[in-house]
Parts: C-alpha cells; structure tokens; sequence
C-alpha cells in the first residue's frame, strides 16, 4: 500500500457518491457568464474572468489570447469567488464528515510514522484514514495525502533516489520578474509530482528576506520584496493546483533566519506585518492557494504552530484563509494550545534512531477531559476535506493508478 496520491472518481462515503443537489447550488454551469455569481456548480471548475464584461467556468485557465476565440480577445484568468468556491466545498466537505468516525478524523489531523503500513511510505509525510494492513487505502473515498518537498523539484526521501530533478532556486524565478516563468517552472515541477505520486507539495516558500545572509534565502519566490512576491506566487499556485496537487505555502510566519530557528523570538509591529510579510501568503490565498506550514520559531513569545494571533487573526481573520494548516515537521509542542491556537494537521519529526509521537494523538483524549469540543476537531477535518476537494482531488483532476481503486493498506 501507499505510493499515489489523489482523487477518486468522484467523492464517496460509505459506497455512495457524495453531491450536491444541482438546486442546492447558486454557482454557474460550465460556459456560463459567472462575473455574479463567482462560483461553478461543477466540481473541479472555478471562475475565471476575461475581462471586467464576462467571466465563464473553465477548468483551468492561461493568461493571453486563447486561440480558440473568435474575438480575439486575451484573457485576465483573474479568479473570481474565492469565497463561494470555499463555501461550496465546504458544504460536500461537512457532507462526507457525516459517514466519519471520530478515530477517522483523528486520523487526518495528524502524520503517519509508525511501522509499515502506517509509516510515511518513503514521502516527507503521509496523512490517511488507513493505519492498518486490512484498512482500505481509500476509506470513504477519501485519498492518503502524499506529502513531499519541495519548492524547488521533487526530494527524495527514500523513493526515487537520484532520480529527481534539480530545478534553479526559487530566488532566480524571482529574479526573472515573469509570472509567466513561475507558470512553466511550477508546472514542470507539478508534472515529477504527479508521476512520483505525492499530491501535496510542501511550498512554495515565500518569505520575505530580512537577512540576507539567512540559510535558505535562495529558495525564496519573494526576494527582499513582498510586492514581487505577490506578483509571483498567483501562477506558481495555479499551476501546481491545476494538476490537482495540494499547494502548501511556508513558513508562517517570520521564520526570517535558519541559525536558532528552533527557539527564537520575532518581534515584529502590526504595521510591518501586513505591509512586509503577511502580502505573499495572502495573494498566495487569493490565487487559491489550499494549505500554509507554520513555522519552527516564536512570534510574540509563542512558537508559530501554537500562536492564536498568527493562526487565528492574522490567518483566519485577516487574510481570511479557508484551507488547512500544517505544522513545519516536529514544530507542534503542546496539543492542546496548537488545537485551540488553530492548527489543523501536526507533523512529528523524523528521527533516524526513534520514531518520535506526534501531539494529536492526544486529541480524544483531550476530546474526552472536555478541554476542547468536537466542534474543534470537526472544523479541522472540514478544513483538511475541504482544501482536498477545492484542489480537485475528489474530482479526478489528481490521477490515481486503476491499480490502487479498492485496494487496502496492505
């Protein structure tokens, strides 16, 4: 078991197809003009605007003259209805949460590294439903998630060693200044992840440099700039989410220096904030972006995976991000503070002598002292199902080999 990640042909739970009546739905049908309503009543496409006269539902969508045109007319390919696409797949989301046990959902909040099958099947991480030999490996439908690094090409974590491609850095994308050049170099990438079977790719990274001389500075799509950043990351996410992978975006947030990125402590003001580090991540959101990684440090005195100002105004309030949020591997401390802070799926650090437990496993229990509701726990699954669905991976848009459907974890 293990290996692909993906879609299923159309959502199931519990052997039925899971949809939504098409009177329940107020968005578009395909080729329709959905500059009002902002949103496409069929899964795996979204709105995208022409001009400011006609937006049409399409499945994805290219900047520029579409040769198929008779006006002759380029496109914007401006995604509208961020909103209303959430909203929609919010509702298939808490549809399929009905047929979910509580250990299920436990089980998609928190990483895999215990032994074979429920190990990270040589991937940066895997997150599923099946733990056990007999599970099915797509219970309910639902898809392992396949993580892997990184922003820069495919990193081989035990599968397909030395045979991955090394891309450029992040930073000389950046310093093309053509979103056009982010396109093609996300798609190349998209396209290695597709074959080597990981449908979330943990990035792009794209944090605004403080320090120049910092450990990973070259793998940056923003530079020193926030406004180059922003003009950058919408093809990058569009490109990589049109072939059906997950993007996750990182590290939020003022992970800003490798040197004691474990344990320090950034004071940054508001003001700088949303006007340095927070613009990227939210046009990263804006382009529908699914999933963002919290990082190592402290912000404000609190580490980033378990801090409420971050996760919850900032992220949530602020920026108004609707997908799932991962911990950086081995960054959650406390499962009690990240659960409430808002995090929403914890990653346990890989030791090559130990395996080390992750914190959500401590969720029922926490469930069962009354320390957090199971709302809590439901609104994370909503968030992880629904970023699964927005990406298309409930819809077929991620392949997934005839070879896996109906097979179990073993």
């Amino acid at each position: 078991g293990g290996g692909g990640g993906g879609g299923a042909q159309g959502g199931v739970a519990g052997g039925v197809a899971v949809s939504l009546a098409e009177a329940s739905s107020p968005c578009s049908d395909e080729g329709d003009d959905c500059s009002k309503s902002q949103c496409c009543s069929k899964p795996g496409l979204q709105c995208f605007e022409k001009n400011k006269f006609w937006a049409t539902c399409r499945p994805s969508c290219d900047p520029g003259l579409d040769p198929n045109d008779e006006d002759g007319q380029p496109w914007s390919c401006k995604m509208l209805g961020i909103e209303g696409m959430w909203a929609y797949h919010g509702q298939r989301a808490r549809q399929l949460m009905k047929n979910l046990t509580l250990a299920e959902k436990v089980s998609l909040l928190r990483g895999m590294n215990d032994g074979w099958p429920a190990d990270r099947h040589g991937y940066a991480g895997y997150v599923g439903i099946g733990r056990v030999y007999a599970d099915p490996w797509q219970p309910h439908g639902v898809t392992p998630l396949s993580m892997n690094d990184g922003p820069q090409g495919y990193n081989s974590y035990g599968r397909f060693k030395s045979k991955s491609t090394q891309y450029p850095a992040l930073l000389a994308v950046a310093a093309s200044f053509s979103p056009a050049t982010a396109r093609r170099y996300a798609t190349a990438i998209a396209e290695e992840f597709v074959a080597k079977g990981a449908n979330v790719l943990l990035g792009p990274d794209v944090e605004v440099t403080r320090a120049t001389l910092t450990g990973r500075s070259f793998e940056t799509i923003s530079g020193e700039d926030p406004f180059l950043g922003s003009s950058l990351v919408p093809a990058y996410v569009k490109a990589v989410q049109d072939h059906g992978i997950i993007v996750c975006v990182k590290h939020f947030l003022n992970n800003n220096q490798e040197i004691y990125r474990q344990s320090m402590n950034v004071e940054v003001g508001d003001r700088a904030q949303h006007e340095i580090y927070l613009p990227v991540f939210k046009a990263a959101f804006e382009s529908g972006a699914t999933a963002v990684m919290c990082s190592y440090n402290k912000v404000y005195g609190h580490y980033a995976c378990e801090n409420d100002k971050l996760l919850t105004k900032f992220l949530r309030q602020d920026l108004g991000f609707k997908g799932f949020v991962l911990s950086d591997w081995g960054a959650t401390h406390d499962a009690l503070r990240s659960a409430k802070a808002g995090l929403d799926i914890d990653m346990q650090k890989d030791d090559p002598k130990v395996r080390l437990a992750d914190e959500y496993h401590k969720l029922p229990d926490l469930l069962k002292a009354g320390s957090i509701t199971q709302e809590t726990i439901d609104k994370k699954v909503e968030h992880v199902l629904s970023a699964m669905y927005v990406a298309g991976q409930f819809d077929g848009r991620y392949p997934v080999p005839a070879s896996f459907q109906g097979k179990t974890m073993g």
